[in-house]
């Protein structure tokens, strides 16, 4: 552990540990100014695993639940742990009435909500502002070796809500919480040894990626499928654990499942099938889901060309702050009789701030 924590102190000295605790996807087409491309080659079809049973909603709280008991119910419709299926609004609504009960556990999950936009408007003020009033209650909860307060404590370093932004505090916090088997924490483990560069940091990642996917959790599977597909290029793995997460309404598993579909990586490439998994994701809030929606419409593959419909995918992506999003509004600004050079200046000094290199590309030109 001291040669992961040395990695993680290093990721965090060279990037200020600006790394999310969220699987990655495959990566998706931005436009450059007069260059584009698609590969057409024709793909075969093959059959994944279907889930260990048909998912089903995650079962309502009793009406006399306690505030821990509302909060495991918050975290079951998260996709935290267990086999059901995500459903943002009742994690929202368990995590909130916890939270008015005074439950500081609840109170970082509802701040995790608020902060990452789950199945919320995003407001990363809100966030910020409630965490900063639990950490003296949460600090009791793990000097009681709380699993769940470390991780909460984990994920406020680790984002820099509530408290300052520290990797190695974070990695920490996550460490102490995976140990006791918390699936959301060895989730993060195994997230900040990839983004850390550690030794081995891919075998000790998808060992913390296994035990918690073993207890059902979403951001695990997703992970595991990143992992086969980036690492691996075991396309059909990928798409098993891809399928598992979007078959339970993990927003992150139908954006790759819908990427894997539109280049047809071991399964039938089909626009069509690309642009229902991403509308399902982008109507839960989705923002890679948003754009990549946004390009098939532009394209007019998978659904008819607008456009106008284009545009609004593109602009509620660019508003969760994707910069590949910003990049592709400014070339919309330039096109057609209404051409608008200084609103499409505007998205591309956006996007390039993000670090988008399509839009630093075309701010350029």
């Amino acid at each position: 552990w001291e040669d992961l924590l040395a990695g993680v102190a290093l990721f965090s000295n060279k990037t200020g540990a600006q790394i999310r605790p969220r699987a990655a996807f495959p990566t998706r087409k931005s436009h450059q100014m007069g260059k584009r491309q698609r590969d057409d080659s024709p793909k075969q079809d093959n059959q994944t695993p279907q889930p260990p049973s048909p998912p089903q909603p995650p079962p309502p709280p009793p009406p006399s639940a306690t505030p821990h008991e509302l909060f495991q119910h918050g975290v079951i419709a998260i996709g935290g742990f267990q086999w059901y299926c995500i459903d943002y609004q009742a994690a929202k609504f368990c995590f909130e009435t916890a939270h008015t009960a005074g439950y500081p556990c609840a109170t970082v999950m509802l701040a995790r909500l608020l902060w990452m936009g789950m199945g919320v408007t995003q407001d990363k003020e809100t966030a910020n502002r409630i965490c900063e009033n639990v950490v003296l209650e949460l600090t009791r909860l793990i000097d009681q070796n709380d699993s769940m307060a470390e991780f909460g404590m984990g994920w406020m370093y680790f984002e820099g809500c509530g408290v300052g932004m520290d990797a190695t505090a974070a990695f920490n916090y996550f460490h102490r919480s995976a140990i006791k088997s918390n699936p959301l924490a060895q989730y993060s483990v195994g997230k900040m040894c990839v983004d850390g560069g550690c030794e081995d940091s891919f075998r000790e990642a998808k060992k913390w990626w296994s035990l918690a996917a073993e207890q059902g959790n979403l951001d695990a599977h997703c992970a595991l499928g990143t992992f086969a597909h980036n690492e691996l290029s075991d396309f059909a793995e990928a798409a098993r654990w891809y399928r598992l997460a979007a078959q339970r309404n993990s927003p992150d598993g139908m954006c790759c499942l819908g990427a894997m579909h539109e280049d047809g990586e071991d399964v039938l490439q089909s626009d069509v099938i690309a642009a229902q998994w991403y509308r399902k994701a982008a109507l839960m809030g989705h923002s890679e889901s948003q754009f990549n929606l946004g390009v098939l419409c532009e394209d007019g593959r998978g659904v008819e060309r607008n456009d106008k419909e284009a545009a609004k995918w593109y602009y509620l992506s660019a508003e969760n702050g994707y910069g590949k999003a910003q990049n592709n509004l400014g070339i919309l600004a330039l096109r057609g009789q209404k051409r608008n050079e200084m609103e499409a200046l505007r998205w591309f000094e956006i996007a390039a701030a993000n670090d988008d290199e399509d839009g630093q590309f075309n701010l350029s030109q």
